[in-house]
């Protein structure tokens, strides 16, 4: 559990659990980690859910690229699995191993824009804790 989860300053569309299986049941891992890391980037950059919720919430083009690059490669990898398992063309192996290689080119890419989506929501929360920190104590009645 992280910061994300214990913080009363963080609205959420949905409980810690249904966030995790997000991740691996199918049709649902469709969409639900791009919005996971969109829950997470709003509230976490300054100014980031406007008063009208997260509808209304700008999206950024960065996750966007991520999210793009890891689906591409996930389905690109699926279509390798396809190729590779089908009966008897003796060209499949070679085809499937093509498409292995984009798909692992696309990973490759879905990781390195993984990085900076993660250290700018560092940074943003990081900001955050410190202007909390600095700010002066609330007199207790």
């Amino acid at each position: 559990m992280g910061d994300h989860d214990r913080s009363p300053h963080v609205r959420r569309r949905h409980r810690p659990r249904p966030r995790h299986l997000g991740w691996v049941v199918p049709v649902i891992s469709l969409w639900f980690p791009k919005m996971i890391v969109d829950d997470i980037w709003t509230p976490s950059k300054p100014g980031g859910v406007p008063d009208e919720g997260f509808a209304r919430a700008r999206r950024s083009g960065l996750i966007w690229a991520w999210w793009v690059a890891w689906f591409c490669a996930g389905w690109v990898s699926n279509v390798t699995a396809r190729l590779f398992f089908t009966g008897d063309d003796p060209e499949a192996p070679a085809r499937a191993a093509r498409f292995d290689v984009l798909s692992i080119g696309l990973y490759v890419v879905a990781a390195a824009l993984a990085a900076p989506v993660i250290w700018k929501i560092t940074a943003f929360q990081e900001t955050r804790r410190a202007s909390w920190a600095a700010a002066p104590p609330h007199p207790v009645a």
